[in-house]
Formats: C-alpha cells, structure tokens, sequence
C-alpha cells in the first residue's frame, strides 16, 4: 500500500526531471543591436593608401594622365588606346602605402590575365607601417581584335599579419 502512495510522487519527480533535461538543451539566442559610424574617406587619406605616382604619366598629344585621382578620390586608370597586338607597361603607375600601426600584406589581384600587376595576375606584397611600395602595370593586346573594348579591374586588398 504504501508503495502505491510513492508511485504518484516518483512519477512526478521524475517527470520534472525530464522537462528540465529538455528545457536545458534548449538553445539560447540574444540579440543586440549596436550603432556605429564609418566615415568615408579619399585614397590618399586611407589606412591603406592608393596614390597616382607623382611623374604625371599622360599622353603626349591629350596630356590626359593615364593614372589620376577622379573627383571622389578615387585612383583611376585609363590606357587610352591601346594597339592589337602591343604590350603597354606603365611603371611605377601607383603606390601603396600602409597608413596603420601594423604590418599588413597587401594582394593585388588582375581580372584578366591581359592586365599584369607587377608582371603577374596576382601579387601578394608585405607592408610595414608607414612602407610604401610602387605598383606597375602591364598591358598585352596580344590576341585581342583591333575593334576590342574591354573593362579591366584590379583588386588590392590588405590584411593586418598579426604581427
């Protein structure tokens, strides 16, 4: 008799243990909305720096640059026109300089491979603080029609070394 009184107890003692192995396995999710402020700024004053060289590369007859600031800022490049079948290097077209207090390695990668950073596609170059590297261009037209147009692009980016 007295065993059938503690049934009901056991049973619920036992049932609450489960509900708390389940609710403890549940997964906890906090979310927390934060405000912050990033300000744009021209290449020249980034933390990584993206300068035109200051040999006022142009053409002859234009006297256009072929490596500039646009009016954002922005470095732009412009080859004009360029023969089929030629190879156009601009050296020392632009710098890279690391504005930050730390090492970073900078990649430089082509879009194309008839657009050489440096005499490669890609390029990975080490940067202390306050260092400055020059960057050439290469331009083969090798392949490509006379009445081509193409868009080419080039991306740097730049990461801390942790060092």
């Amino acid at each position: 008799m007295k065993a059938m009184k503690l049934a009901p107890i056991i049973g619920i003692v036992l049932g609450v243990a489960l509900l708390g192995l389940v609710f403890s396995s549940a997964v906890f999710t906090y979310t927390a909305t934060r405000s912050f402020t990033v300000t744009v700024v021209q290449d020249p004053n980034a933390d990584i720096a993206i300068t035109p060289n200051n040999q006022n590369l142009g053409t002859y007859t234009t006297n256009e640059p072929f490596v500039y600031l646009n009016d954002s800022g922005d470095l732009e490049i412009n080859f004009h026109n360029v023969a089929s079948n030629a190879m156009a290097t601009f050296y020392n077209a632009f710098n890279i300089t690391n504005n930050l207090n730390e090492t970073v390695q900078v990649n430089i990668t082509s879009s194309s491979p008839h657009l050489l950073v440096n005499g490669y596609q890609q390029v990975t170059i080490t940067l202390a603080p306050g260092g400055s590297t020059s960057v050439s261009l290469t331009l083969q037209t090798y392949g490509l029609s006379p009445t081509t147009q193409e868009n080419y692009y080039i991306t740097i980016t730049a990461a801390t070394t942790g060092s």
